[in-house]
């Protein structure tokens, strides 16, 4: 990895020479807190780049952050050009975009505002900035994004004629890149990067009633750190430390974060528990107090270096990766350095200063002070730098591997983009009568690994877990499959419906009425990904058992009976069954709802263009041999009745569009192509995906044009949900 500053805009770039596929990220410097365009702006502006430029040869992702505004573009070896080269920066804003992404942009606050706690983070940076600088919202209000017109979203342009940042990962040369980027107008020296030398912020302190449109309990305090992004190791490292100590004295009630930005920090605790009281924030902050012993500051400094590796896994968050260049400096943390910024931090945040929000105040009152806060300028000319002495030692992608017991499977395959050992199991909880949680996964399989997440597709629960060893790894497994699943543990599913997609996960396969067969789960399948320099073979899986067989269910036991369903929001679900024989075609089917770098329109597309919701939720569902699909969105209630003829618009085109559909399956399935991957998750996911629904074959056991016809003379039944 190399850093160069250029013209003032900072550049970094890693080659991966395994890869055939890699990752272009710009930044510009407008963000939310960017007091000299409206609130909302930022974020719009995002939103028509992206609707305006059909970025063909490759996929385009962005976000708006509080000091910045990120576009990532992910793009084959053979195609790095079109990004330096094609991509527009200063467009004519069009007004029918400009309308359709504010419909879309009022459909994402919709989604957002589902999840209180969210909004009610957002009052609290507000009322702690007094509604500018930082406090100013990332998405916007609807009444504020209703109010933005062109001239507005025109001021924010000025902000895009030159980049404050560029890196690039992925197959290419650096002499290279430094070539496309220097033939672009990215470094342009316009304008200053640098808006100010210093920048007094309104502080709020005090206390303050929520505001009446947050329904869930909610207690809260805030406060303003005189620190910045050069603070993060020492943030980072006390922010373990301290988390750890609230989660164990206060049992989960109260979260801690703190947010580091390019001119402030801001902690905050905060808690939606009916039991939650302002007096327990007192209390928590003179827990933070006490002395860090030697073994906190040990565990915070592994956590650490965990969410490095994390990081690193992912093309898109291994750009802050390697940004992070103080990674390198945590070998040289003692825990001297940490206890001086714990005494730096507590000055800060003191019961006194902090900014309350609560349902119920006697007193309502908030003060506001001022703070001049300075800025650092960066005055180096410009500079290569080389940061790293790492040699690439990759020996090159090895094709994946599938071995298949019945229904049963093992897959392996291995990746450079990370140096640990990943554990996908997939377990079938239709024994269990619901879908696990994160905390019922055993410890013993658990032990010496980490959870990274936990997916849900139809009756499938989907552990994903890390190793540092191949060795440990293989112990889990043989505890795997020695377990058998039948969790004792009650759980308040509500609790754990934390977000719209898990809801609605959690939710449908309610609607599916099999026999009640409540005996347990059982393991269905094995995924693994390991570090190139040591990949997994066939006959490593010889030393394992077999995996059990479920029982299975005859499709004349599968009905569908409660078509209304209580959620947190209103929306609508379409559910078909698909073709025997489907096979590969179903996957298909499943990548083309969202789509990488795809040459027709997406149901996540349609469905913003018309303006009916911002995401869709989609799952396969297996019973038994038959395997059904549905597609979910979050609408108004006057927009259900017209997500069916929206879903049966998009099968036609899929129809008509069948072969250069296989076709792009077949070029962007990770697979067929594992060169291909951007992240260790995606990787993972597909191969294990591959694995389960294609069971002996990976040929086309139908076309998918035939496949798409079949669909369609199937039932489509609409599920609602109401709040």
């Amino acid at each position: 990895m190399e850093k160069y500053l250029i013209n003032q805009t900072e550049q970094n770039i890693e080659t991966l020479p395994s890869l055939d596929v890699g990752i272009v990220n710009i930044n510009f410097p407008i963000g939310a807190a960017y007091n000299g365009v409206k609130i909302g702006v930022a974020h719009f502006l995002e939103h028509i780049f992206c609707s305006t430029h059909e970025f063909g040869k490759g996929k385009l992702t962005a976000q708006t952050q509080r000091d910045e505004t990120n576009y990532y573009f992910y793009v084959s070896k053979n195609n790095i050009k079109t990004v330096f080269s094609h991509f527009n920066w200063q467009l004519t804003i069009d007004e029918k975009i400009l309308e359709q992404e504010r419909n879309t942009i009022k459909n994402e606050i919709k989604q957002f505002n589902i999840n209180q706690r969210n909004k009610a983070l957002e009052y609290l940076h507000f009322f702690l900035f007094n509604g500018k600088d930082y406090g100013r919202s990332i998405l916007g209000s609807y009444s504020q994004i209703s109010k933005i017109n062109k001239s507005d979203l025109e001021k924010g342009l000025s902000l895009y004629k030159k980049a404050s940042s560029v890196n690039v990962i992925g197959p290419w040369e650096r002499e290279y890149i430094l070539n496309c980027i220097e033939e672009s107008n990215l470094l342009e020296n316009h304008h200053s990067n640098s808006r100010f030398c210093t920048e007094l912020l309104t502080i709020g302190q005090g206390e303050s009633l929520i505001p009446k449109d947050i329904k869930t309990p909610f207690v809260g305090g805030a406060w303003f750190l005189n620190i910045d992004k050069s603070h993060q190791l020492y943030a980072e490292v006390l922010k373990n430390i301290w988390d750890s100590r609230v989660k164990k004295s206060f049992s989960g009630t109260f979260t801690l974060r703190i947010q580091i930005y390019n001119h402030a920090g801001v902690l905050t605790l905060d808690s939606i528990s009916p039991e939650a009281k302002k007096c327990n924030i007192e209390k928590i902050i003179s827990c933070l107090e006490y002395p860090i012993t030697l073994q906190e500051f040990n565990k915070a400094l592994i956590k650490l270096h965990i969410n490095y590796h994390r990081s690193a896994e992912d093309l898109q968050t291994r750009i802050k990766y390697i940004n992070n260049l103080y990674i390198n400096q945590s070998d040289k943390l003692i825990l001297g350095d940490i206890e001086d910024w714990q005494q730096k931090i507590i000055k800060e945040i003191s019961y006194e200063n902090g900014l309350y929000l609560c349902n119920s105040i006697s007193n309502p009152n908030i003060r506001y002070i001022s703070t001049k806060k300075s800025i650092i300028k960066n005055h180096k000319e410009d500079t290569v730098e080389n940061l790293s002495n790492h040699t690439n030692t990759e020996t090159g992608l090895i094709s994946p591997i599938i071995i298949r017991n019945n229904s049963n499977y093992y897959t392996a395959v291995s990746s450079p983009l990370t140096k640990r050992y990943h554990l996908l199991i997939r377990i079938d909880c239709q024994g269990i009568g619901r879908l696990l949680i994160p905390k019922e996964l055993p410890p013993e399989i658990l032990t010496k690994g980490m959870l990274e997440s936990v997916r849900y597709e139809g009756w499938y629960t989907l552990y994903h877990i890390s190793f540092f060893s191949e060795k440990t790894m293989t112990e889990s497994i043989v505890h795997l499959l020695a377990y058998r699943w039948k969790p004792h543990l009650k759980t308040n599913e509500e609790k754990h419906m934390t977000n719209l997609e898990i809801e609605m996960k959690r939710r449908i396969i309610k609607v599916f009425k099999t026999p009640q067969i409540k005996d347990r789960g059982y393991l269905v399948g094995i995924s693994i990904v390991t570090p190139n320099n040591n990949v997994i073979k066939e006959k490593y899986f010889e030393k394992f058992s077999n995996i059990e067989t479920p029982r299975t269910i005859q499709r004349e036991q599968v009905t569908i009976d409660n078509k209304i369903i209580k959620a947190n929001f209103h929306g609508v679900a379409i559910i078909t069954r698909l073709p025997r024989r489907s096979s590969l075609c179903a996957l298909i089917l499943q990548e083309t709802a969202f789509g990488t770098n795809p040459n027709f329109p997406t149901l996540e597309s349609l469905i913003r263009e018309k303006g009916l919701s911002y995401r869709i939720v989609q799952s396969l569902i297996t019973l038994g041999d038959d395997l059904y699909i549905y597609w979910g969105i979050q609408c108004d209630p006057c927009n259900k009745i017209l997500f069916k003829g929206v879903v049966r618009e998009w099968l036609f085109y899929l129809e008509d569009n069948s072969n250069s559909i296989e076709i792009w399956f077949e070029n962007m399935w990770v697979y067929y192509n594992p060169q291909n991957h951007n992240s260790i998750s995606q990787l993972v996911r597909d191969i294990d995906r591959t694995g389960h629904y294609t069971k002996s074959s990976l040929e086309l056991n139908m076309s998918f044009k035939s496949f798409i016809n079949d669909i369609l003379s199937e039932e489509f039944i609409e599920v609602n949900f109401t709040n």
